[in-house]
């Protein structure tokens, strides 16, 4: 499982994850499965989704992933803040709650070369986006 955090504050981010099967099918068992049940707390529920935006492109070996945005972050925002260093930018996507339309304070980056790629994950580690210094990672589904 991969767990998003802010980079600012410590607490998770609406507690906010990723988990990661061997099999579709298995997934899918336990999205029905555990999909509005209590958590272990007992006063809250998962809400369990399939992901908006999945990084298949080259099986994810041209995307990063993106973390510590602020709110205020959207496609358009991340995709130009990388596009002024790398001109084989494809995409962008910027995680957004459903219910407030804000940023989730994650992201990816998609490339069109592998040397970009990483140029990209070195050079851009703690520098601003908006308001916030970005992290960095070639994997696209890790979150610090």
């Amino acid at each position: 499982m991969k767990v998003i955090k802010n980079d600012d504050t410590g607490p998770l981010e609406g507690g906010d994850g990723f988990m990661e099967f061997k099999t579709h099918d298995f997934a899918e068992r336990v999205l029905k499965m555990y999909n509005g049940a209590y958590m272990p707390d007992g006063e809250n529920k998962f809400i369990l989704e399939w992901p908006t935006f999945i990084p298949e492109d080259n099986h994810g070996k041209y995307v990063i992933s993106v973390s510590n945005l602020s709110e205020d972050v959207n496609d358009f925002v991340l995709e130009k803040t990388f596009k002024r260093f790398y001109n084989l930018v494809k995409e962008a996507k910027v995680g957004i709650d459903e219910i407030t339309g804000v940023s989730k304070g994650y992201g990816f980056v998609k490339f069109n070369d592998k040397f970009e790629k990483m140029r990209a994950v070195n050079e851009m580690e703690g520098l601003l986006c908006s308001e916030r210094l970005m992290q960095m990672s070639p994997d696209p589904l890790h979150f610090l």
